[in-house]
């Protein structure tokens, strides 16, 4: 671990990094890195966007700047690594350093398909499998982050590098081979722990005509985004509020009716629920 008092961790857009040494590994992992944008504003500590097609946003930020642990920087570029034997410091394209003994690089994964090609399997962004994890070949099956899968929902093929996606991917994988049947039809979903925060989402945006805010970002340490099209909710945002993550999922996966007006006011500030608390306050104090 550094020596520095606090890890500096950045949230990097990264560019083509230079390798520091000739070593031809190091320079072919370099190569193979492509540009990712970071998803927050240049600003200090760490910023949530949510950002509309329309190019309205809101943010919140999670952390204090004054007792983090975690410093976040944004919109930088990676010049280099540098360091002899091993890494020691990042190297910014503005010419600052961040001593580092660890950097980790999130640049995404490509599926392994060479042994189902090999067996003449169909691929397609992953292992083509059906609604019951069956391969082109009936009597193969494939599941998790390596299939790809056509799903009706959405109305295309779709590869999810997910745990709830494999989880429901091998339930149905398990039941074919028991000859029980099951379609893989659970709706998408992932989350994320963030310190105090805890980021649910159900669904996939993809899509999405409207957007319903439920909560303040810019104030609360709770808040929704509701994603709709055409009327009916496809996916929900939701951080720190469990019970809307819950319902997003059931109505998506219902189909049920929403009323815009009741998205905006769902959560644990929901007025009807103050309201119902200050009642009973009020009944149960004193005379």
């Amino acid at each position: 671990m550094s020596s520095t008092s606090s890890w500096e961790v950045a949230q990097l857009n990264i560019g083509r990094l230079k390798a520091p040494t000739d070593d031809p590994l190091v320079a072919g992992f370099m190569d193979a890195l492509e540009p990712i944008n970071a998803i927050a504003d240049d600003a200090p500590g760490f910023v949530w966007r949510l950002q509309t097609e329309d190019g309205d946003a809101t943010a919140i930020r999670p952390y204090d700047d004054d007792t983090m642990l975690v410093n976040m920087s944004t919109w930088a570029s990676v010049e280099a690594l540098g360091g002899e034997e091993q890494v020691r410091e990042v190297v910014l394209a503005t010419g600052e350093t961040i001593p580092a003994d660890i950097v980790i690089v999130g640049i995404g994964v490509e599926p392994n398909t060479d042994l189902a090609s090999a067996a003449g399997l169909l691929i397609d962004n992953g292992i083509v499998i059906d609604d019951h994890a069956r391969t082109s070949a009936p009597d193969i099956l494939a599941a998790g982050d390596c299939a790809s899968h056509d799903m009706a929902r959405y109305g295309r093929r779709i590869r999810l590098e997910s745990v709830p996606s494999a989880g429901e991917q091998a339930k149905a994988a398990a039941a074919t081979i028991c000859g029980k049947p099951k379609q893989i039809a659970a709706l998408p979903w992932f989350w994320s722990d963030q310190y105090e925060l805890k980021l649910q989402i159900a669904g996939l945006n993809t899509g999405y005509d409207e957007v319903v805010l439920s909560g303040d970002p810019a104030r609360d340490r709770d808040f929704s985004c509701f994603y709709l099209r055409a009327g009916e909710l496809i996916a929900a945002d939701c951080i720190n509020r469990p019970r809307d993550f819950m319902t997003s999922k059931r109505t998506i996966t219902q189909q049920l009716p929403i009323n815009r007006a009741e998205l905006a006011h769902v959560g644990p500030r929901r007025p009807r629920a103050i309201g119902l608390r200050e009642k009973r306050a009020a009944a149960e104090a004193p005379p």
